[in-house]
């Protein structure tokens, strides 16, 4: 009893995203079939000459000797599309480089890179989940802030304290540098409790400003 002789076929496949297309290449007469219907019905319209772009690049004779039947799920329809490309193209490498020859299939390989790298290579981008304190993966929550001469906000403060001083009714003479902050060589500041609150404020200001 006769065997039959084993079909020549090659099965690879495309991704895109989270889309993968699945292509079966065998012998034949050039039919392409995605998810059962035509390439030329391949939807939507207006991405359906990206699915043609190997057919375009490489020439329907080097389709002629070739069956492709594509089975693709999942993404969407842009992802879609990219996932069918990719696999038409790596098929069609994969079956001259196994039942052709080496010249040809380096040929087509050429022509393909040369246009656009991902007919071979799978994209690894992926869209970057958003994190909390911003609208997106990056974008930060903008604080505004206006410049400020530290030595203009020095000298408002020891204005400040100094009206503060003179609601107390301190004498100069009393004061002293007890808090160290060592800015004002010529000045003291009071050694009252309430003074040095404030000092500490405006230290916790001065910094936050910074």
């Amino acid at each position: 009893m006769a065997t039959a002789a084993p079909t020549e076929s090659v099965q690879c496949f495309g991704r895109k995203k989270t889309a993968v297309a699945v292509t079966h290449c065998k012998r034949g007469r050039g039919l392409i079939k995605i998810n059962g219907s035509p390439i030329e019905l391949v939807e939507p319209e207006i991405l359906r000459f990206k699915a043609y772009e190997p057919i375009l690049l490489l020439g329907r004779h080097r389709f002629a000797g070739v069956d492709m039947r594509i089975r693709v799920e999942g993404g969407g329809h842009t992802s879609q599309i990219y996932a069918i490309r990719q696999s038409i193209a790596k098929a069609l490498v994969a079956f001259y480089q196994k039942y052709v020859d080496e010249q040809s299939k380096k040929e087509i390989k050429d022509i393909l890179v040369r246009y656009d790298r991902t007919l071979l290579v799978a994209d690894p981008r992926r869209c970057e989940t958003k994190k909390f304190g911003g609208r997106g993966a990056r974008a930060r929550i903008s604080v505004s802030s206006f410049p400020v001469n530290e030595n203009e906000l020095f000298s408002v403060a020891f204005k400040a304290t100094q009206v503060f001083v003179g609601m107390l009714g301190l004498e100069p003479e009393r004061w002293r540098d007890r808090n160290g902050l060592g800015q004002f060589p010529d000045d003291r500041f009071p050694e009252t409790l309430p003074v040095a609150n404030f000092i500490k404020i405006l230290k916790c200001l001065i910094a936050w400003q910074e």
